[in-house]
């Protein structure tokens, strides 16, 4: 069975823990001191048959032709205004029995079937249409899948607490009437102890626990599956014309808008198959939704997710994190591209569109792979091997989706590297005679609109035995129009902004060492003639450029200190009046730009 067989396998078992609100909508109670009971409930939702063998509700007034009448299937009294006849009651299921037929899309094909049987249902404390505590002690999961494979499971204790039944059928059957209506908790939260599937010998699929937060919602403004059709269709046009593309972003935002999640842990996710008789295993620690509210994604997050496929290798994620995804923004694009439709989508800025995102991020990569392709880095390239720490990006104070305050970090991209040429573009390394590369590098950037300054804080790498730099840089008269306008706009803002000061460091960790003795070995000469040769073209490359500028004398020296003792070289250089575009388009000869530049060189600091 495929990945997505067991997916659909799941999807199946999940409906039996959605159950138990739709229970709540078929049967609840009221308030009194008796007992009353009523067997044989037989339905049909979304393609599924439920059937209850009896029920007993407890606390009530009503009798048993009451209860009866009240959640008969063929009942056309709104379940909403019979739910409201219902208070003070506990309601107790021995059983529920779901059954859902999956037909084939290719005539001919076996239907893949599911059968899951919910135990001791409790739907405590009912008062108009709201019930505390939904709970279940467990499940059992059968069925066949489509090439007439077995479908075994089981599920542990589900709860649910805060239903609110007559809220959720609203939100199923209505639709709005007023555009902003506050959103109402249907579920105050759910958790489930676990789950086991099995797939016919082809699978397993396991998961340790799931809790649940609130969800919220409201009906939409088209009823739900009426949305759902309509925006299937909608969303299959292929270059719609304005007024389509208005009604489809009337109705996006309308499902984003109108429901809530809380916080979703799972936790302890497994799947282990097959695959062309290959043993595939897939594993993950824990996965974290932080909720969604006015389209926003505060956390969306996996922890410890390994890949095993045979003796193909495997890959491996100690962490994986998007947060502060915020489609505001693009929902605010959208209602006012519905409210005021323009006639032509030419000058539409689609910046406007764009969600804002603070912080993406992956740690603890490990792969160790076969390369179809042959072009890894191992086995004279038929296998990849290779490991990230950490790769992170950090946006802040966006405009049109670009954001102003930007990090990105990358600590401890390292791979071994070939031991032959089958990669032409290891080879300069290789022939430095290094065996792994680990790399790292850092950008920190922010601008300031009070000040119109660009700071890049830093910009640095460093690899282990190679050396590091670490550059900064700040540029003046940088306008908002950099950002948001257009692209004469730009062109304009970038024209007028102008570089004030720049100062670069750079630390030799071994790759100084490494190029002499290549040198050496190549040219047959001694360490003191090479380096000699070096000072001399440094010097006369050097001494062209910055001819006449006062500072050359001590650039001079730095350089030469660095040859003969390589630890670091640290440049400064500043410009009091700035420099711009139209200085290095204008320049005729390096002066016009050296005249306006203070340098400074030092070396071992």
């Amino acid at each position: 069975m495929s990945i997505g067989s067991c997916r659909k396998a799941f999807g199946e078992a999940t409906f039996a823990a959605m159950l138990l609100a739709c229970c709540a909508n078929f049967t609840s109670g009221a308030a009194a001191q008796s007992s009353v009971s009523v067997k044989n409930l037989a339905y049909q939702v979304q393609g599924a048959k439920i059937t209850i063998p009896s029920a007993t509700l407890t606390g009530t007034a009503l009798t048993d032709a009451d209860l009866a009448a009240l959640v008969a299937a063929d009942n056309t009294t709104p379940l909403q205004d019979r739910l409201a006849k219902l208070d003070h009651g506990t309601l107790v299921i021995p059983e529920v029995d779901i059954e859902e037929i999956d037909v084939p899309p290719v005539s001919g094909e076996a239907s893949e079937t599911v059968k899951i049987t919910v135990k001791d249902v409790s739907l405590a404390d009912i008062e108009q249409g709201r019930i505390a505590t939904v709970s279940a002690s467990g499940a059992n999961v059968n069925g066949q899948t489509r090439a007439n494979k077995p479908i075994s499971g089981t599920f542990g204790t589900m709860t649910a607490k805060g239903v609110n039944a007559g809220a959720y059928l609203r939100f199923l059957t209505e639709a709005r009437k007023d555009p902003d209506e506050p959103l109402t908790t249907l579920i105050e939260n759910f958790s489930d102890a676990g789950l086991k599937i099995e797939m016919g010998g082809e699978g397993a699929f396991s998961l340790g626990s799931i809790e649940s937060g609130p969800i919220k919602a409201r009906p939409f403004l088209l009823p739900y599956a009426e949305l759902m059709r309509t925006l299937s269709r909608q969303l299959k046009v292929s270059n719609p014309e304005p007024a389509q593309l208005a009604a489809t972003f009337k109705n996006i935002a309308d499902l984003i808008e109108s429901v809530e999640y809380g916080r979703v842990d799972l936790h302890d996710l497994s799947f282990d198959g097959t695959d062309n008789g290959k043993a595939i295993a897939v594993k993950l620690g824990h996965f974290a939704f932080g909720g969604l509210v006015a389209g926003r994604i505060d956390e969306y997050v996996y922890e410890n997710l390994e890949l095993r496929h045979g003796d193909d290798g495997y890959f491996k994620i100690g962490s994986f994190g998007i947060r502060g995804l915020d489609a505001k923004s693009t929902l605010d694009a959208f209602k006012k591209f519905a409210a005021a439709v323009p006639d032509d989508l030419k000058d539409l800025d689609v910046r406007s569109f764009l969600p804002t995102l603070d912080q993406f991020v992956i740690a603890g990569v490990d792969v160790d792979m076969v390369s179809t392709d042959h072009k890894g880095n191992l086995d004279h390239g038929d296998r990849i091997k290779m490991s990230l720490g950490r790769l992170e990006l950090d946006g802040s104070h966006y405009i049109l989706g670009a954001p102003t305050q930007l990090t990105a970090i990358l600590d401890h991209f390292a791979m071994p590297l070939p031991s032959d040429s089958s990669q032409p573009g290891f080879q300069p390394l290789i022939d430095l005679g290094y065996e792994r590369l680990d790399w790292s590098a850092k950008l920190d950037a922010a601008w300031d609109e009070a000040t119109q300054i660009l700071k890049i804080k830093e910009l640095s790498a460093n690899s282990a035995d190679v050396g590091s730099y670490n550059a900064t840089l700040t540029i003046e008269n940088v306008g908002r129009d950099l950002f948001q306008g257009g692209v004469t706009d730009f062109m304009v803002a970038g024209l007028g902004a102008t570089i004030k000061a720049a100062d670069v460091k750079v630390v030799n960790d071994g790759i100084f060492e490494r190029l002499l003795a290549k040198t050496v070995e190549d040219s047959h000469q001694t360490e003191a003639a090479v380096r000699k040769e070096w000072t001399s073209a440094v010097d006369m490359a050097i001494s062209s450029v910055l001819s006449g500028h006062k500072n050359l004398p001590e650039i001079l020296q730095a350089v030469e200190s660095f040859i003969a003792h390589p630890k670091s070289l640290h440049l400064s250089a500043t410009s009091d009046v700035g420099l711009g575009i139209s200085d290095f388009y204008n320049a005729q000869d390096p002066s016009d730009i050296l005249d306006k530049l203070e340098l400074h060189l030092t070396a071992n600091e």
